[in-house]
């Protein structure tokens, strides 16, 4: 069943078109097309270096593209287009990411490394610091919030790391390969925190490996290879029903005879 939250007339909480884009001579992103309606969650999936975790960083403006146009929440983007601070700063309101490394400042606690951001932006820190205690409750890890995070194990990091990206209650949420740094007895952890998100309505992005969670998880699965969109389908069709030779060379390679995600 699907989680999607939207109706065919709704805007896209996020749109590429026609995007393509360059690291020197490597054409890294293709003729990208491609949409996120709002309350939708989306897996990436596809080989090393087909372009994913670039797409996802244009997102939020960590990569600049050279053609296209790029909407998030009605918010555009393109090459030539002065971008000022405030822009910037409206974006990444709306959109937060977790990335592979957990990205948490050593030297903070966890609960100043969920309130530094807000605060310097100019908001109180009461307010600040109300809404990341809630946060940590939400990813269960409230009792680590005076802790240092090289105090915590890998999934509590992340599941810090994911509080932080949720403290300005983002409209959509970009997870770039959020397991793949963490010992295999902790990656359940992290994946039950980013279902319970999911349950919850959050809007996500997600590039991954882990096609368990995309096939329970993902409203729709999209399969990129040498910087293209190859295939999109809802995850059931994905799986059960590639149309792809190039999708299905894949998922032979990622699934077991059964069809279920190795370990």
């Amino acid at each position: 069943m699907s989680h999607v939250m939207s109706t065919p007339d709704t805007a896209p909480l996020l749109r590429f078109e026609r995007v393509n884009k360059w690291f020197g001579a490597h054409h890294v992103l293709r003729d990208v097309d491609f949409s996120v309606q709002p309350g939708e969650r989306v897996v990436l999936c596809g080989p090393s270096g087909s372009g994913k975790s670039t797409l996802l960083r244009c997102v939020n403006r960590l990569e600049r593209f050279e053609e296209g146009k790029l909407t998030v929440d009605g918010l555009a983007f393109e090459p030539g287009r002065r971008e000022d601070e405030r822009a910037l700063q409206a974006l990444r309101r709306r959109v937060g990411m977790v990335f592979q490394q957990f990205n948490l400042f050593p030297h903070l606690t966890v609960l100043q490394n969920l309130t530094l951001g807000p605060v310097m932006a100019g908001e109180r820190e009461g307010a600040v610091r109300e809404r990341a205690l809630a946060q940590l409750e939400r990813v269960r890890v409230a009792e680590q919030a005076l802790k240092y995070p090289l105090q915590l194990s890998g999934g509590q990091q992340q599941r810090v790391a994911i509080a932080r990206a949720l403290v300005q209650a983002p409209k959509l949420l970009l997870f770039d390969e959020p397991t793949s740094a963490l010992d295999p007895e902790v990656v359940q952890e992290v994946l039950d925190v980013m279902r319970a998100l999911a349950d919850q309505g959050q809007a996500m992005l997600c590039v991954t490996h882990e096609m368990g969670f995309a096939r329970a998880v993902a409203d729709r699965v999209v399969f990129m290879d040498e910087g293209q969109i190859v295939e999109q389908a809802p995850a059931a069709e994905f799986f059960a029903a590639p149309r792809r030779a190039r999708t299905r060379a894949f998922l032979q390679r990622v699934l077991d005879p059964a069809g279920t995600a190795r370990d």
